[in-house]
C-alpha cells in the first residue's frame, strides 16, 4: 500500500516540477542577448601616413552626414551600378561582354574616394591607399585609379545610401563601389572583369582563389577607415633640424655676448 501512494505521489508532483522547470527556462532566456544583426558602418577615419609608414601627417574622422553635406555627392539615386564575378570558364576569362555572373549594387548613392583623401593632404603619384572594412579585409588602390581614372572605371565610391536607404539601414554599406562612366551594350554600368584588366596594374588584379578575375573582390564593405599611405617625409625629420639650428643659433649668439661681456669686464678693470 506505501509503495502505490509513493508512486501515485511521485506521478502527481513530476509534472509539477516538469513545469516549475520550463518556467524558470523562460525568465532566464531574456538575460542571454540575441545576436547582434549585422548594420552597416556610419563613419570613416582618412589618416595619411608618411613614407616610414608610422608618422600621422594628418587624420580626421567623417560621418555620411557631415560627407553629404559637405562633399559633392555622386550617383543620382537611380542609376544601378554593376561589378561582375568570376565566369568560372576558363574559355572566358575576362568575359569582355559582361554578360556572365554580373552583380547588381542597387541605385546608390555616395562620396568619391578622392575627395575624402583630400582631407588629409591627398596623394600624390607613387602613393597608394588602402580601403579597410571593419573586420579588417582592405583592398588597395593606385594615385592613377583615384585622381584619374578612365571613363569605364569611374570614381572610386563610397556608398552611403543605396535604394532609398541610409547606413546603417543600408547594412552593407558604408560599401566601396565603382561608378562606371560607360554603359556597355545592353545600357549598364558595369565595372567588369575585362574593365579590372584594362585600368590596373596586374598587381592590383582581384583573382578569386588565386585564379578567377572578379571585380566584385573590389566592393569592401562595412567600410570605416582610408588610409593613405604616401611618399611623404616624416615632417619630424625636416623639424629636428630646425630644432637643432635654432639651438645652433642660439648657442652662437650667446657665446658673442659672453665674450663681449668678457672684453668689457676686462677693460674696466
Amino acid at each position: 500500500m506505501f509503495l502505490g501512494r509513493r508512486r501515485a505521489f511521485s506521478g502527481r508532483v513530476f509534472p509539477v516540477l516538469l513545469m516549475l522547470g520550463f518556467a524558470a527556462l523562460l525568465a532566464v532566456l531574456p538575460l542571454f542577448p540575441a545576436p547582434a544583426q549585422a548594420a552597416g558602418t556610419t563613419s570613416v577615419h582618412v589618416v595619411k601616413y608618411a613614407s616610414d609608414g608610422k608618422t600621422v601627417i594628418r587624420e580626421t574622422t567623417v560621418d555620411y552626414q557631415w560627407m553629404e553635406e559637405h562633399l559633392p555627392v555622386q550617383g543620382d539615386g537611380t542609376t544601378h551600378y554593376y561589378h561582375q564575378g568570376p565566369t568560372f570558364d576558363e574559355n572566358n576569362l575576362w568575359d569582355p561582354s559582361e554578360t556572365v555572373n554580373l552583380k547588381d549594387h542597387g541605385a546608390l548613392r555616395g562620396t568619391d574616394l578622392k575627395d575624402l583623401c583630400d582631407l588629409v593632404g591627398g596623394m600624390q603619384a607613387g602613393d597608394a591607399v588602402k580601403v579597410k572594412a571593419a573586420d579588417g579585409f582592405y583592398k588597395k588602390f593606385p594615385f592613377e585609379n583615384v585622381y584619374h581614372p578612365l571613363p569605364r572605371q569611374g570614381p572610386i565610391v563610397l556608398c552611403w545610401w543605396k535604394d532609398g536607404e541610409y547606413v546603417p539601414g543600408f547594412s552593407e554599406g558604408i560599401r566601396l563601389v565603382f561608378f562606371a562612366r560607360t554603359p556597355n551594350q545592353r545600357g549598364r554600368y558595369v565595372f567588369g572583369n575585362q574593365d579590372m584588366r584594362q585600368c590596373f596594374a596586374e598587381s592590383y588584379w582581384h583573382l578569386f582563389d588565386n585564379h578567377w578575375p572578379s571585380s566584385n573582390g573590389y566592393t569592401v564593405q562595412n567600410v570605416n577607415e582610408v588610409i593613405i599611405l604616401s611618399s611623404e617625409a616624416p615632417p619630424t625629420q625636416t623639424l629636428v633640424v630646425v630644432v637643432i639650428t635654432l639651438l645652433a643659433v642660439g648657442g652662437l649668439a650667446a657665446g658673442v655676448v659672453f665674450l663681449r661681456r668678457n672684453r668689457r669686464g676686462k677693460g674696466g678693470g
